[in-house]
């Protein structure tokens, strides 16, 4: 038998809030992206393989002035390891992933293998979506807050 996790009092609440930021979010990828909201989840999952092994805390001091992680830095990535990380059909990333290189978002490296230079973040569409993610976030924890739902507890770092 599988134990259910019980419901804490705020979950509900967290949930909607959280909903909520996920539309910004996805919205936002979609205005960068000429409304393929796909295209714009393939090209964040190539950022987040290629940089999720970076520390905010140990890392930091390599990142650019322009908050950018520079191109050594990052790790270039399979279409494969793209597509399972989505939970979708190899085909259909690598379709996605051609045209992310097509539109000059993307390269391709070591073989097979792709990753996002750092200039592509430079790009005015970036600086309009960053700038929509932090207000986005900054939403998010004050509705978080004025709910009285966050708790300081010790957190892993975030990589």
């Amino acid at each position: 038998m599988i134990e259910v996790p019980k419901r804490l009092p705020g979950d509900l609440i967290l949930a909607r809030l959280c909903s909520n930021h996920l539309l910004r979010m996805l919205s936002t990828i979609s205005q960068i992206f000429d409304g393929d909201l796909i295209l714009g989840i393939v090209f964040v999952a190539i950022n987040q393989a290629a940089t999720d092994h970076l520390s905010f805390g140990r890392d930091a001091r390599a990142i650019d002035e322009e908050e950018v992680v520079p191109n050594h830095l990052r790790r270039p990535v399979t279409v494969l390891s793209i597509a399972n990380s989505l939970n979708l059909p190899r085909e259909t990333v690598r379709r996605h992933v051609a045209r992310l290189i097509e539109r000059g978002y993307c390269v391709q490296v070591q073989g097979r293998r792709v990753m996002i230079p750092a200039e592509v973040y430079l790009k005015p569409r970036f600086a309009q979506a960053f700038e929509n993610n932090r207000r986005d976030l900054h939403a998010l924890i004050s509705a978080v807050r004025r709910a009285g739902l966050l708790h300081e507890e010790p957190v892993d770092e975030v990589h």
